[in-house]
């Protein structure tokens, strides 16, 4: 048990009470017989009111207590946290932005992709000559039609259509992605010069039509008898499903004698 100094008033006091209380219970048993009785008895009196008077006495005039703890300041030093990297990956939102979908695109040849078999019209009136080594732009051979204008079917106009698959006019599923191409290119010109025709892209119906519709088209030309090239804007067309890859068409009207005219490079690109 450890002894606090300011629990000392306390014992004296306890002491004094008891030092008392045998100096009482002595003369009241009037055992005293002696003088040294008697005086051992004041002694004992005079102990126990000293020690209860000074345990009684000493917390008032400040003796026996504890000294006076100051406390300490205790500073503590907050540490600075130091950013360490975080195992779960922060995102930083970017701005949003509009993104268009392009496609690579490789140009595809007419001939090698569509096949000629949309007869149309005077069919009777229509010449086809797919290798014709009579004249051509920049290829051993060049695609001649020859138009008589005789009305072999009374209507009055032909034309030919550039199928996939063959003679496909809307009642096959099949049909060619062209989407990335930008536009049909061709070369044309007239045997004699003043030759007219239209052509097209696209157009055909049924129950699978062509992705393209209405067809889009050059409007009637007036051919040269130099070689021309011509284009055929598709830029913002639906070219998913293209079945009516190219068109030539013309009338008795537009060309009473008849007409001859040669094609060459025809290609989407």
């Amino acid at each position: 048990m450890v002894l606090n100094i300011s629990d000392i008033p306390t014992i004296l006091v306890i002491a004094g009470l008891i030092f008392l209380f045998i100096a009482i219970v002595r003369n009241i048993s009037g055992k005293l017989e002696t003088s040294i009785d008697e005086n051992q008895a004041k002694f004992l009196g005079i102990v126990g009111v000293s020690l209860l008077g000074l345990g009684l006495i000493a917390p008032s005039i400040g003796i026996f207590l504890p000294p006076e703890i100051k406390p300490t300041p205790i500073t503590t030093s907050i540490p600075t946290p130091t950013p360490t990297p975080s195992s779960t990956p922060i995102i930083t939102p970017t701005p949003t932005s509009t993104i268009t979908q392009t496609y690579s695109f490789t140009p595809i040849y007419i001939p090698d992709a569509f096949y000629p078999s949309g007869w149309m019209g005077d069919w009777g009136d229509i010449k086809l000559d797919e290798s014709s080594t009579e004249d051509f732009y920049s290829k051993p051979i060049s695609i001649k039609i020859n138009y008589s204008a005789a009305r072999s079917q009374g209507e009055g106009w032909a034309g030919i259509y550039w199928q996939y698959p063959a003679k496909n006019w809307g009642d096959k599923p099949e049909g060619m992605n062209l989407t990335g191409a930008t536009k049909l290119t061709f070369w044309a010109r007239g045997e004699k010069g003043g030759e007219k025709a239209e052509f097209k892209v696209g157009g055909i119906t049924g129950q699978y039509p062509d992705s393209i519709q209405p067809p889009v088209s050059t409007g009637i030309i007036s051919l040269s008898d130099k070689w021309q090239q011509y284009t055929i804007d598709l830029k913002g067309k639906d070219l998913s499903h293209v079945i009516g890859g190219f068109l030539w068409v013309t009338n008795k009207e537009q060309n009473p004698q008849g007409s001859i005219i040669y094609l060459d490079d025809i290609s989407y690109e």
